[in-house]
């Protein structure tokens, strides 16, 4: 009869440790569980912000290299301004050259008798005669 009982105790302690380890295992596969799934957040994080600085880092280039295109855009514009400028400057100093010379030759002719000697000049759609030994003031 204790042999019996020493059997069904026996028995009810490996079914109670049996019980018991059933949740500590499922315990420490848990937490390994866990360990391992941080372990690879911490690692994405970490990969993430590499990439993070990484896309600020180009993103604060490609800003400066904005700046400057919009600085050289803006010389060029300004060169490009003055060139204009001049061109037209230019462009009514001939006007007034054309308009004085076109005056002088229309009046030289008047002035000075036809046994001159004379040299005729196309411009554009006029002809004029130019004295070749006289001097145009």
């Amino acid at each position: 009869r204790l042999k019996g009982e020493k059997t069904d105790l026996v028995s009810q302690m490996q079914q109670l440790y049996a019980t018991l380890e059933s949740p500590e295992e499922q315990l420490r596969d848990f937490i390994r569980n866990y360990e391992q799934h941080r372990k690879e957040s911490e690692d994405a994080v970490k990969a993430l912000a590499k990439e993070k600085d990484l896309l600020e880092r180009e993103k604060w280039e490609l800003r400066r290299q904005a700046k400057e295109a919009t600085d050289h855009a803006t010389a060029l514009r300004s060169q490009l301004d003055l060139k204009d400028n001049r061109m037209k400057e230019l462009e009514a100093e001939l006007a007034m050259a054309k308009q004085s010379l076109a005056t002088l030759t229309k009046d030289v002719p008047k002035r000075h008798s036809l046994a001159m000697p004379g040299e005729t000049v196309l411009n554009g759609n006029q002809e004029w005669v130019v004295q070749v030994d006289l001097p145009l003031t």
